[in-house]
């Protein structure tokens, strides 16, 4: 709820208990009018009648302290509400930054593979295997971290590059598996790395950034 609704619903509460307390304090027309039996009638019922009004008071006082609280803890809880980012997401980027750091691992030792004995299978097969499977759905989880940081469309950037690269890396494995003469993966597998190593490098930054949270 907006701070605008919170003191809204606040101003509503006060007008309604004041509009309660005034109609508890006027006297009605009836009562204006009463008859002779009325007035003559007996202590007990005059009390009976005071009492009745004291607790309309009492209730109407509780209603608005009950309303104001939770009007008041609702405006302090939309205060400290982190503006846009995902805050599940943000508290997750630590987990993702280390999968990433796996991968830039796993990728490393297929440079051989890649760069030196032209072993198209095994890259093939690497590319497959964990934690380079979860690659993308860890740089997710960064990128939505990130979605408030003055770095996100960079962070975006470097993510597609990435991708963009390992999925070139994979197609010429493909390709030399198919039995393509000539096919060089050295080219595809430096700017696989290099990509990678970019967006940790600004991923890392980005989650390092404190929430930012809302005036």
């Amino acid at each position: 709820m907006t701070r605008p609704s919170v003191l809204a619903l606040l101003l509503l509460c006060v007008n309604t208990f004041t509009i309660h307390a005034f109609t508890l304090s006027t006297p009605t027309k009836a009562t204006n009018s009463m008859t002779l039996t009325s007035m003559s009638s007996s202590p007990s019922n005059d009390n009976n009648s005071n009492n009745a009004q004291e607790l309309s008071r009492r209730e109407a006082f509780a209603t608005l302290n009950k309303a104001a609280l939770a009007a008041a803890t609702m405006l302090t809880t939309s205060a400290s509400l982190p503006a846009n980012a995902d805050v599940t997401n943000k508290i997750a980027s630590s987990s993702a930054l280390r999968t990433i750091k796996r991968c830039i691992r796993q990728l490393t030792d297929m440079e051989g593979s890649a760069t030196s004995f032209n072993d198209y299978m095994s890259v093939k097969e690497s590319i497959r295997k964990p934690p380079l499977t979860e690659v993308r759905r860890n740089c997710v989880i960064l990128i939505k971290g990130g979605e408030d940081g003055p770095d996100a469309a960079l962070l975006q950037e470097k993510y597609n590059a990435f991708i963009k690269a390992l999925e070139s890396l994979d197609g010429q494995a493909s390709l030399g598996m198919r039995g393509r003469k000539g096919i060089s993966m050295v080219e595809e597998y430096d700017a696989t790395m290099k990509a990678i190593k970019d967006f940790y490098e600004v991923a890392e930054r980005t989650a390092e950034a404190p929430i930012q949270y809302a005036d």
